[in-house]
């Protein structure tokens, strides 16, 4: 069962996937606010789409044999075979979604799946 998608625990989550350290929202920063940290509120990997590609070009380069394809409505991430340290079976559908409003829509959707995978891996 997938878990219910949330947007800000899905921008968290992004945002430590690129290797930012995310501020809480409410919490006050003295002084100026150095890379690689980042407010919670100013986190928009589901609203923008160019931070949104930052997100799905990295993926391949931190988990080998993975490919993502991008259609209109749709978005479908696989394991290629190619093994690396977090690399499932060859040709194995890790996240697949289909009939989306939008090739937005779908990409977050999917990403979200893929980071929830990608974290339990970890464990």
């Amino acid at each position: 069962m997938t878990k219910e998608y949330n947007k800000s625990e899905f921008n968290k989550m992004c945002a430590e996937f690129m290797g930012l350290n995310v501020i809480p929202s409410g919490m006050s920063s003295i002084g100026v606010i150095i890379h690689p940290d980042i407010p919670e509120a100013f986190l928009k990997y589901d609203s923008d789409w160019n931070s949104l590609m930052e997100v799905v070009d990295n993926i391949p380069q931190k988990v080998q044999g993975i490919n993502i394809s991008i259609h209109p409505n749709s978005c479908l991430i696989t394991d290629t075979g190619v093994r690396g340290q977090l690399s499932l079976d060859a040709s194995k559908n890790i996240v697949r979604v289909l009939d989306a409003k939008n090739s937005k829509e779908a990409v977050v959707q999917a990403i979200w799946e893929f980071l929830l995978w990608f974290n339990e891996q970890k464990q």
